[in-house]
């Protein structure tokens, strides 16, 4: 079973990504912030097929958690959600720009994780 690790500090995005990504057959993990998804990483590794996550977050935003948590997985999957087209983000990383539809997500993650190829 593919692994999905949801990266965001609105605990109701959280909840309903979750439940989505469930619903659809993967294994989910969540994280509230950017620290909190590299401690995740670091004990999950080798489980984590691709990350999901929000850019705009206290603690550590997720540009920054993307870079390091390429740093100890290059190979990993990631797609940034975010409502500000003025993001930089790093290099081979999906933008899915807010507010979207539950099956455009969908099809983002399953493209994602079919191709991994770099967006």
């Amino acid at each position: 079973m593919q692994v999905i690790l949801i990266v965001d500090d609105d605990p109701r995005i959280r909840f309903v990504l979750e439940q989505w990504f469930r619903f659809w057959g993967y294994d989910v993990l969540a994280a509230c912030n950017g620290s909190e998804a590299l401690s995740q990483v670091a004990s999950e590794a080798r489980r984590i097929d691709l990350v999901v996550s929000d850019v705009n977050m206290p603690v550590m935003k997720g540009d920054e958690a993307i870079l390091r948590i390429r740093d100890a997985r290059p190979d990993i999957g990631v797609i940034c959600m975010t409502a500000s087209d003025n993001v930089d983000l790093p290099a081979a990383v999906r933008r899915v720009s807010k507010p979207f539809r539950l099956v455009d997500m969908l099809e983002s993650v399953r493209q994602e994780l079919r191709t991994g190829e770099i967006c």
